[in-house]
């Protein structure tokens, strides 16, 4: 586990930044960023520890810079983003506005600490778009055909664009679909468990024949993990 590490998680209070918090949060110093939209946890399971900070604030605000550089972490791990398939056909403008620029007001804010590492949460199948081959590799060809899909693919160009350019080092994860405890019940397998629980029908649109990858919070959270450790060589 990584320790003794000044850490910037983005989206904290969500889903996957909140598992990562709940690991590093007992031999690190946090800070969690987070506007309070879409959160899944209360700031006040952050703020009762004493070397971790949270902070209501937009990844688009002109002030995030300015936290970033401050703050001076060692690592950044960005996953605030707009992670619905759904809502961004409904609403694509605000979807661009979130994943891209919103990535892009991260990337500027920490293009110039050349002691930092940063960790793009991208997506697992929305950039692929529909599959030539199984199962999909990172060597497939990238065909979002999604508004999700083209903001996460823009979210992985800029990061590669702006860091590059600036000496910064980086890895770009993309995750399969993602379950877990605490997740909202409008995903699939939090869905499926509440039907059974209530001993109502689950209804599989086609087929039956469909194949989708699936991986558990905490088998990610330690993938997070490992790939930290190993890039600052700890």
């Amino acid at each position: 586990m990584l320790k003794n590490k000044k850490i910037i998680i983005t989206g904290g209070l969500g889903f996957l930044g909140f598992s990562i918090f709940n690991q590093l949060k007992q031999v690190n110093k946090l800070l969690i960023i987070d506007n309070l939209s879409t959160n899944t946890h209360n700031k006040k399971n952050i703020e009762k520890y004493d070397n971790c900070k949270f902070i209501d604030l937009d990844i688009n605000s002109k002030t995030i810079g300015k936290t970033l550089e401050d703050y001076n972490p060692d690592i950044v791990i960005h996953c605030a983003a707009q992670t619905s398939v759904i809502n961004s056909i409904k609403n694509p403008s605000n979807t661009n506005k979130i994943n891209i620029e919103g990535t892009k007001n991260i990337l500027n804010g920490i293009k110039n600490l050349k002691k930092c590492f940063f960790v793009f949460i991208s997506s697992g199948g929305a950039i692929y778009g529909n599959p030539i081959y199984l199962p999909v590799d990172e060597k497939h060809q990238i065909n979002p055909i999604s508004t999700y899909g083209i903001s996460k693919n823009e979210g992985e160009i800029l990061t590669k664009k702006i860091l590059d350019s600036h000496n910064i080092d980086y890895s770009i994860i993309r995750p399969s679909n993602i379950y877990g405890p605490n997740q909202q019940s409008d995903n699939v397998i939090p869905k499926f468990i509440d039907l059974m629980k209530q001993n109502q029908e689950i209804n599989i649109f086609g087929n039956g024949s469909s194949t989708r990858d699936y991986i558990f919070i905490d088998d990610l959270v330690n993938v997070i993990n490992i790939i930290c450790k190993k890039r600052l060589n700890v």
